[in-house]
């Protein structure tokens, strides 16, 4: 099967992309909705802030999730600083400036290591609706100007990707 990043907030995915991967401890987690929990089909995640609440989006087809169910646990988590997919020192996805913005905006980001890069903007129903990087990017830090003249109003979700590891930020258009 394959997941999706998923944003509980807007119900719908965040990106059409399939994540890399996904651990889940399933012992240390309560479920708290009503109804059968249909294991074939949960295909996106999203966590609270503090990481203490799942939200598992079960699709049927189509973009948004038919049902959202809700896991909760009290137990506290720590990162292993040894963790492969931790995110490298040099690896970082700014927020835009200016934000909110009319009708071009600035995204900085870096990469660690030369390899290749994608970043891409969402609607907020996980609609892709540009791609601004697709190619392969030098180490060090980048500047990308993204031009939403022919958009809407509205919140978009931006996402950098490289060497297995995605950044993901919010920005505010406003016409």
């Amino acid at each position: 099967q394959t997941w999706y990043a998923f944003d509980y907030a807007t119900l719908g995915t965040a990106s059409e992309e399939p994540l890399d991967s996904i651990r889940w401890v399933a012992g240390a987690w309560n479920a708290d909705f009503t109804g059968e929990f249909d294991a074939g089909r949960p295909r996106a995640l999203d966590f609270d802030a503090e990481g203490t609440v799942a939200y598992v989006g079960v699709f049927s087809g189509g973009d948004t999730p038919y049902d959202v169910q809700k896991f909760t646990t009290s137990q506290v988590f720590t990162s292993n600083e040894n963790e492969v997919n931790s995110i490298p020192e040099g690896f970082k996805l700014g927020q835009n400036y200016p934000n909110p913005f009319n009708p071009t905006t600035n995204i900085n980001y870096s990469i660690d290591q030369t390899g290749f890069v994608t970043l891409k903007v969402y609607d907020i129903t996980g609609r892709e609706v540009a791609t601004l990087v697709n190619n392969r990017e030098n180490a060090g830090d980048h500047t990308v100007t993204f031009d939403a003249t022919n958009l809407a109003s509205g919140v978009y979700i931006y996402t950098l990707q490289a060497n297995g590891i995605r950044l993901t930020n919010r920005m505010t258009l406003i016409k």
